[in-house]
């Protein structure tokens, strides 16, 4: 995966051989048609000299062309990017039909840490509202044993908390030896003004940042790229 807005998904799709391999000359005209490689060596490689050509076309529909890497008697890598619409638009879709439309974030594992009850009773609406049942806990030292106790996809931690703060549960965190739990995804939900939270030290245990108050559309987006990580790890 190459990016992801709330609209698109550009998608890079790479195809490799270790063949024969093509040379800097013949590359020059590999998309013409009925061309191949002229040596003895593609008697055992046989084609149309068409395939190549009719790929190139379909992805030129598409607003996109093949890419050719090619080393003689190493191999060759084909690549060439799509980008996909991301239905989450449902505003013309019935009431009853909304929820197929929705990215299905049911499987997002998120813990919450935030000490502040309004807060609390805002985020954990919206999370509900795309299915999200989140852990919610009160400090960073509440969110640090939660952590030891289950795996979680994505934290959206507080900063300032009382008992232990934001930054210092995702120091703490970091330094768990197990990988699924020290490289969690952390994002800071905070009130701080962007500039001062990313100076802070600690802010180099964290992935991401959302500023107090926020739209709801931009920690969907956040958590729907997170969760297509998760579905497709090797985008």
């Amino acid at each position: 995966m190459l990016a992801l807005t709330t609209r698109q998904l550009k998608v890079l799709f790479t195809i490799e051989d270790t063949g024969i391999g093509i040379s800097s000359i013949q590359q020059k005209d590999i998309f013409n048609p009925y061309l191949q490689k002229n040596s003895s060596t593609d008697r055992q490689h046989y084609g149309t000299g068409l395939g190549l050509t009719i790929a190139n076309k379909l992805l030129h529909l598409h607003d996109s062309n093949l890419e050719l890497l090619s080393t003689e008697g190493k191999g060759t890598t084909l690549s060439f990017e799509l980008n996909f619409e991301v239905l989450n638009d449902t505003s013309s879709v019935s009431d009853d039909s909304q929820g197929k439309y929705l990215s299905d974030l049911t499987t997002l594992r998120v813990l919450v840490a935030e000490d502040n009850a309004v807060n609390i009773m805002v985020i954990n609406k919206m999370l509900n509202k795309w299915n999200i049942f989140p852990k919610i806990v009160g400090n960073g030292k509440e969110a640090l044993e939660a952590v030891l106790l289950t795996d979680y996809d994505v934290i959206l931690m507080d900063i300032n908390m009382p008992v232990m703060d934001g930054f210092e549960a995702a120091r703490k965190i970091r330094q768990l030896q197990d990988d699924k739990k020290s490289l969690v995804h952390i994002i800071a939900v905070t009130a701080s003004i962007g500039g001062a939270i990313e100076s802070h030290p600690g802010y180099k245990y964290i992935d991401d940042c959302v500023l107090k108050p926020f739209p709801p559309d931009l920690l969907k987006e956040k958590l729907d790229k997170l969760n297509l990580l998760k579905i497709f790890p090797h985008l």
